[in-house]
C-alpha cells in the first residue's frame, strides 16, 4: 500500500496530487487548518509515482549562489507598495513585458490567500507585499506546466517548499520557467486566519476590505500590521490587529513541518532567493531611507541573464553571503521555533474564543502597549516621517 511521508513532515506542497495520473489524491484540511494529501484507495493503482515526487523525502539537485546584491527597484511607487525593496516587481515586469505569466499568492474576494496567475501588469498589485499565512496553491502546478508546454515563460514565487514542490512536479529543465523564492520564517495556519478576521470584523462592525501585513506607514524598520475595514477605518499598532502575526512568531500558529523545515539551507532548487536587508546596508556604502532594501541571490545561468535585462531597472550593490546571511540570513538556516506550551494552544482552541486565546497565551506588556500607543501618535501627528524617532524607536523595540 502506497504511503505518503509522514504528516509532520508533510510541507503541503501538493506535489503529489498534482501528479498523480488517477487523480486518487486530494488535499484535506486537519483540525489546524493544514491541508494533507488524502489517497482515494478505489482509484490509486499503487504506482507509486507520488512518492517519487516528494521533494521531502526525494533529492533534488541544488543550485548554489553564485552572486547576491542588495538592491531596490528604481520606480519609488512599486517599492513603496512592496514590503521590502520591490525587486519581485522587477523581475515579474520582465516575465509579463514578454507575453509571460507570474504565479504567486494574493487574497480573494473573502481575504483568503490563494496562489493565481497574472498576465497583465495592472494585476501584478496583488501579488505585492507579504501574506502571512500558507496560500492554497490549487491545481497551480499544472496550470505552470500547460503555460510552458505553450510554450510561455512563468514566473513562480513562493515558499521554499511550494518552489521545491514544482521543481519535482515539472520533472524537467525548462528554459522558459524562473523560480523564486523566499526566505521563509514558517507558514501560518488559514484557520487561525479565518478566526482573526472574524475577531476584527465583531469588534469593528465591519468587513476587511484589506490586510497589510507590512505596511511601511512607520518606514521598513518599523513596519507595522494595518487592516483597511469596508467602512473606512484604518486601523494599525492595537493589540487585537496585531495578534494573529504576535502567534506567529511567539510559535503557536506555524504548520508542523515548519519546526524542523526540510528547506533550510543556502542551496536551493530555485533561480533567484529574495529576503529583507535591515542590516547590512551600511557596510556596504548602500543608503537606506527606510523604505525597504531587499537581498537578492542569483542561482543560475538563466537568473544571470535575466539580472543583466534589469539592471538599468534597479540599484544595485555586490554583496558576499558570508555577510547578509549572518546580518539578515538567520532563516535560511534556522527553522520556526515550536512554543513550549503549542500543544496546549491546540487543545484550547476551540474551546476559547479568539480573544480568550490571545489573552491567555499572548498577554500584552506595558512596554509593547506604550509602543503601539507611540506608533499611533506619530502616524496622526505626523511624526512617521521623523527619522531620529524611528531610529529611536527601533532600538526600544529591539
Amino acid at each position: 500500500m502506497i504511503k505518503l511521508v509522514e504528516k509532520e513532515h508533510c510541507s503541503g506542497c501538493t506535489a503529489c496530487m498534482a501528479c498523480c495520473p488517477k487523480e486518487a489524491i486530494s488535499m484535506c484540511a486537519d483540525e489546524e487548518g493544514f491541508k494533507y494529501p488524502v489517497i482515494d484507495r478505489n482509484r490509486c493503482v499503487e504506482c507509486g509515482k507520488c512518492v517519487r515526487t516528494c521533494p521531502i523525502t526525494n533529492k533534488q539537485k541544488k543550485n548554489p549562489v553564485v552572486a547576491s546584491y542588495i538592491a531596490i527597484n528604481n520606480n519609488k511607487n512599486q517599492r513603496e507598495a512592496s514590503a521590502s525593496g520591490g525587486l519581485f516587481s522587477v523581475i515579474a515586469h520582465y516575465v509579463l513585458e514578454r507575453n509571460g505569466v507570474v504565479f504567486g499568492a494574493a487574497y480573494d474576494e473573502k481575504l483568503r490567500v490563494k496562489h493565481i496567475a497574472i498576465e497583465h501588469e495592472a494585476d501584478l498589485e496583488k501579488l505585492r507585499m507579504s501574506k502571512y499565512v500558507q496560500s492554497d496553491l490549487g491545481d497551480t502546478f499544472k496550470q505552470v506546466d500547460k503555460y510552458l508546454k505553450a510554450d510561455r515563460i512563468v514566473l513562480f514565487s513562493g515558499t521554499p517548499c511550494q518552489v521545491a514542490g514544482l521543481r519535482a512536479y515539472i520533472n524537467r529543465e525548462d528554459a522558459n520557467l524562473i523560480l523564486l523564492d523566499l526566505v521563509c520564517h514558517g507558514v501560518p495556519s488559514p484557520k487561525l486566519f479565518e478566526d482573526y478576521k472574524a475577531a476584527l470584523s465583531e469588534k469593528y462592525e465591519s468587513d476587511i476590505q484589506n490586510i497589510y501585513f507590512r505596511s511601511k506607514v512607520l518606514g521598513h524598520h518599523l513596519s507595522t500590521i494595518a487592516v483597511r475595514f469596508s467602512n473606512g477605518k484604518l486601523i494599525h499598532s492595537i493589540r487585537l490587529v496585531k495578534s494573529y502575526p504576535r502567534l506567529w512568531f511567539a510559535g503557536f500558529a506555524s504548520r508542523p513541518s515548519c519546526y524542523a523545515c526540510s528547506f533550510k539551507e543556502e542551496d536551493r532548487v530555485s533561480d533567484f532567493t529574495l529576503f529583507d536587508s535591515f542590516k547590512s546596508a551600511g557596510q556596504y556604502g548602500f543608503k537606506d531611507d527606510d523604505m525597504g532594501l531587499s537581498n537578492v541571490y542569483v542561482r543560475t545561468q538563466k537568473a544571470i541573464d535575466l539580472w543583466k535585462q534589469i539592471e538599468t531597472q534597479v540599484t544595485a550593490v555586490n554583496t558576499e553571503t558570508a555577510v547578509t546571511n549572518k546580518n539578515d540570513g538567520d532563516m535560511i538556516y534556522e527553522s520556526a521555533v515550536k512554543n513550549k506550551a503549542h500543544a496546549e494552544f491546540w487543545s484550547d482552541y476551540g474551546k476559547l474564543s479568539y480573544t480568550e486565546l490571545i489573552d491567555k497565551y499572548i498577554p500584552y506588556s506595558k512596554k509593547e502597549a506604550i509602543m503601539d500607543k507611540v506608533k499611533r501618535v506619530m502616524v496622526s501627528t505626523g511624526l512617521s516621517k521623523n527619522l531620529k524617532i524611528k531610529k529611536l524607536l527601533t532600538k526600544i523595540k529591539k
